[in-house]
């Protein structure tokens, strides 16, 4: 049955989860009302800019997903190694996120906008680098700080995080720089980045020594 006081314990228990989540899902849209507050002209690119990011972390999300199962299915060095090969995969999959969202984005203002959005050489190439700290973000939380048991780091790191980067983009767009409005968000979510990353390198150390399960000895049955 449920209860309030089961219903309490379950959100006490999970509440790095819960705060995590709430604050990536604030990040967007409370970065967008400062945009539009601020420098309501560059709305727009904003706009479009998280659209084509968006769309690009669904494309990937199924790669993070698979890794989600595989790396703590294994133990000890195997999960470090699984671990490794999969941050490997998930930054190279960021990276070539980031090449195409820069590399796109002026393409995809203009056909979306009839020509009237203009996205220049700078401020896509911000917005790449965005995508790269983004789509990179979900291996660091979702895979490897599950994975090594540090969910707690997750809420911690996006506490600090996040604030961080609205600051700093509010700061830029009240100064009227747009592209150093973008390197706010990148450094906020670096911020993230570097923390979640460093924490990962910690707690290997730990799963490297853990003993692999030994196998439940077969017993043959006695001959009559």
């Amino acid at each position: 049955a449920v209860r309030w006081p089961r219903i309490m314990a379950s959100l006490v228990q999970q509440r790095h989860g819960i705060l995590a989540t709430g604050l990536n899902a604030a990040f967007t849209p409370a970065a967008l009302g400062v945009v539009a507050l601020l420098a309501p002209a560059t709305l727009p690119v904003f706009v479009l800019a998280n659209r084509l990011i968006g769309f690009i972390g669904m494309a990937l999300s199924p790669l993070f997903m698979l890794f989600q199962g595989w790396v703590p299915a294994a133990v000890g060095h195997e999960r470090v190694r699984r671990l490794r090969l999969a941050g490997i995969v998930s930054a190279a999959a960021a990276v070539l996120s980031g090449i195409a969202c820069a590399a796109l984005l002026p393409t995809f203002g203009y056909f979306l906008t009839h020509g009237e959005v203009v996205v220049s050489i700078g401020l896509s190439a911000a917005f790449g680098v965005l995508a790269i700290v983004q789509t990179g973000s979900p291996f660091l939380s979702a895979v490897g700080l599950m994975a090594v048991g540090q969910v707690r780091t997750v809420a911690h790191s996006t506490v600090v995080g996040v604030p961080l980067a609205i600051v700093l983009l509010a700061v830029a767009e009240l100064a009227g720089a747009d592209q150093l409005a973008v390197w706010g968000l990148i450094v906020g979510g670096g911020v993230i980045a570097a923390w979640q990353v460093v924490a990962i390198h910690r707690a290997i150390r730990t799963f490297a020594v853990e003993p692999r399960p030994q196998p439940e000895p077969v017993v043959a049955p006695a001959l009559p």
